[in-house]
């Protein structure tokens, strides 16, 4: 069957072309005029984009969920093909599939002697010029696997520093947070399992590249499509953050839980520790007129779009040192600041609580920004770009 022929049977609903056919990766890629050297069949050029994943770590699988999700919209737009591979297949395979992209995602926890091997293995697969992309699916800042960053041509990250210069410096733990709480003495990390961490060579930080966060996972898009139930906003401060025993976050989120329990002689105050099921969580977020969320083991979580979502104000330590997107973290205007320790945090919420006006601004402006993002075509096109700056060669949507 030729490509015209093909064609045809799709948009006659693949009659002619057999349920495996249709239904496989081959049958996308294979989706273009042969001497059309790319060109898809009414559409721009493909690229194909072969993302090889161990498959370790819900979270980190998710900074390649948005991808899946909008898969169909983004081959449409811009002719991105998209194929996922687990990563003991590709280590096993004699020749990886044809594509014009390889990414690669790894656990936080692969010994980094194993990921510079797999990233040198898929890198000599790869033709000269093809992109070995790293999708960096870890909540911190930090670059977890150097040897690996040396293999790539791109290492995607959810957040990065505002100033690339910070990657040059050596750090107590694995990131800036460890570093951080172990300079105030509060954690020691001798027998963690990234004990220290060099600064990257100079060379190598211009390949570090901003993707995009967590506001696009699928927990948030699911949240997202309900419709928000309004509930009576009856709690005036709150934070569930949950601090597991011995664990080195607690030197950031315990300060946060001791400073709103100081303001319950003059409000109402929601502190919490521990896990409750996620309806009841909700509702929290949705009856609070203030949702505080520290940093854990990273600067970013989910609690700070499920704010949002819920219609709270969000207060969060100040993000100034690094850049994300989509940008919802812009003082004053999707979020208010405070410091790192608290120790403003009753001064800005005596400022909010008596201002809702103000409060009310700052909440729907994150809400109804973060909800647009959310959109199908700015979603895609935030993808695009970002999978542009990486070096995909993808025509404008």
């Amino acid at each position: 069957m030729d490509a015209a022929a093909f064609e045809r049977a799709l948009v006659r609903g693949g009659q002619g072309v057999s349920r495996r056919w249709r239904y496989s990766a081959a049958a996308t890629w294979l989706h273009e005029v042969r001497a059309g050297a790319g060109q898809r069949i009414g559409g721009p050029p493909r690229v194909r984009l072969l993302i090889v994943t161990d498959g370790s770590s819900y979270t980190s699988e998710q900074q390649i969920a948005p991808l899946m999700r909008h898969a169909g919209r983004l081959r449409r737009a811009a002719g991105l093909v998209l194929r996922r591979m687990p990563l003991d297949q590709a280590l096993a395979a004699s020749k990886l599939p044809e594509c014009d992209a390889l990414g690669l995602k790894l656990g936080f926890d692969t010994p980094r002697e194993t990921a510079a091997q797999i990233a040198s293995q898929l890198r000599h697969t790869l033709p000269r010029g093809r992109p070995l992309i790293y999708f960096d699916g870890d909540d911190d800042l930090g670059v977890v696997f150097p040897e690996v960053l040396a293999e790539c041509d791109v290492w995607l990250k959810k957040h990065v520093f505002a100033e690339p210069e910070r990657y040059l410096e050596p750090r107590i733990g694995k990131t800036n947070l460890t570093d951080h709480v172990a300079k105030l003495g509060k954690a020691d990390f001798s027998n963690d399992i990234t004990p220290s961490s060099d600064g990257l060579d100079p060379a190598l930080v211009p390949r570090i590249s901003l993707g995009w966060n967590i506001a696009f996972d699928d927990v948030i898009a699911t949240l997202a499509a309900r419709p928000r139930i309004e509930r009576p906003r009856d709690i005036d401060i709150s934070c569930r953050a949950m601090i597991p025993d011995g664990s080195w976050i607690e030197a950031l989120r315990g300060p946060a839980i001791e400073a709103i329990r100081a303001l319950d002689e003059r409000y109402k105050v929601h502190a919490p520790e521990t896990r409750v099921p996620q309806p009841v969580y909700y509702d929290e977020m949705l009856r609070s007129r203030i949702s505080v969320s520290p940093f854990g083991f990273g600067e970013i979580c989910w609690r700070d779009f499920e704010v949002m979502l819920c219609g709270a104000l969000l207060i969060k330590p100040d993000m100034g040192h690094l850049r994300t997107a989509p940008d919802l973290f812009r003082p004053h205007e999707t979020y208010v600041p405070c410091a790192w320790d608290f120790s403003d945090l009753g001064e800005i919420c005596d400022r909010y609580l008596s201002d809702p006006a103000a409060a009310e601004a700052i909440a729907s402006r994150a809400e109804r920004e973060l909800r647009r993002c959310l959109e199908s075509d700015a979603t895609v096109e935030l993808l695009l770009s970002a999978l542009r700056r990486a070096g995909l060669p993808i025509a404008a949507a």
